[in-house]
């Protein structure tokens, strides 16, 4: 999947640019997941802050997925920005340990830029 980290703050928070379909790991140490940092070993995660766009009527498709199930978290048309976190509405308790899945339908031009809360670092990281 192309991605790109914006931001990574250790034992707190990643940013995360992504411009096409495909999978965001996200529990385990640097070398499983695509959001620890150093030597985090991190046990989930909650979304934070979401900045998207879709282009040509397209939209976006956002899932908490694993070897057996997908469940969908957020559809995201056209553009715009949401921010669980400042509004106090947190996406929590939707499989945090689950990586996130990003599908484009519609269209094959799009970004999401999203600030996932890490959870469950290890404390010595």
């Amino acid at each position: 999947m192309p991605n790109t980290v914006i931001s990574n703050k250790l034992k707190t928070s990643v940013t995360v640019h992504v411009n096409g379909a495909g999978t965001l790991k996200v529990a385990g140490n640097n070398t499983v997941s695509n959001i620890a940092f150093g030597s985090e070993i991190i046990t989930g995660c909650q979304i934070e802050q979401v900045i998207y766009g879709a282009g040509n009527s397209g939209s976006w498709v956002v899932k908490r997925a694993n070897t057996t199930t997908n469940t969908v978290v957020l559809v995201l048309s056209e553009s715009g920005f949401m921010d669980f976190s400042g509004s106090g509405m947190k996406i929590t308790n939707l499989r945090d340990e689950d990586d996130l899945q990003f599908e484009m339908v519609g269209t094959t031009n799009g970004h999401i830029i999203i600030e996932l809360k890490k959870l469950g670092v290890n404390p010595n990281a």
